[in-house]
């Protein structure tokens, strides 16, 4: 469970706690484009209100394991679930309990603590929280639109200026010197 959702943490931009707990199946939807290109979207109920979120490609593959541990869609199709949209939630353990952001801090502590990786760069202590300051600064490092990345993670430019500042040149080299950066496609 813990790896699912950190990965999905790490890949939506999404907030730990109250934005993913509550999320259920229902909360998502395809969205075709005109090219017919097929995207997750994940309607959430945030600090700033309702938004839609875009989720990375390989948040299908993580939600697809979640699916399978919860005995009363494992069966389904996931195009399926997701068109029916199913009233129950995404986060919840192979016994039918919701799991709690209490619980998944805990483990992720114990984690962290395992692996020797309490600790930031800069000395502060990492948390779920930090998957989502990760995901804003590999979006910027690749040059995503601060606009378009304040709407998907339901926040303000301002915000983003003042917590990611430490996006540098040099982490956009290859993009101020006219190369093309494709690390966050």
């Amino acid at each position: 469970m813990l790896r699912e959702y950190v990965l999905f943490l790490g890949n939506t931009g999404i907030r730990h706690g109250t934005e993913s707990i509550t999320l259920k199946w229902n909360n998502l939807e395809h969205y075709i484009d005109d090219n017919k290109d097929k995207y997750l979207l994940i309607n959430v109920d945030g600090k700033r209100g309702k938004r839609e979120a875009v989720a990375r490609t390989a948040t299908t593959d993580y939600l697809m394991r979640l699916q399978a541990m919860n005995p009363k869609i494992a069966h389904m199709d996931f195009d399926t679930l997701i068109e029916n949209r199913v009233d129950d939630y995404i986060f919840k353990t192979e016994s039918g309990k919701v799991v709690t952001a209490d619980a998944l801090r805990g483990s992720f502590k114990q984690l962290l603590k395992v692996l020797d990786l309490i600790y930031g760069a800069d000395g502060k202590s990492r948390s779920l929280y930090s998957l989502r300051h990760m995901y804003a600064t590999f979006a910027l490092k690749a040059g995503r639109d601060i606009h378009k990345l304040a709407l998907q993670m339901g926040t303000s430019v301002a915000m983003l200026e003042k917590f990611y500042s430490k996006v540098s040149p040099r982490m956009n080299a290859a993009e101020h010197a006219g190369i093309k950066n494709k690390r966050f496609e």
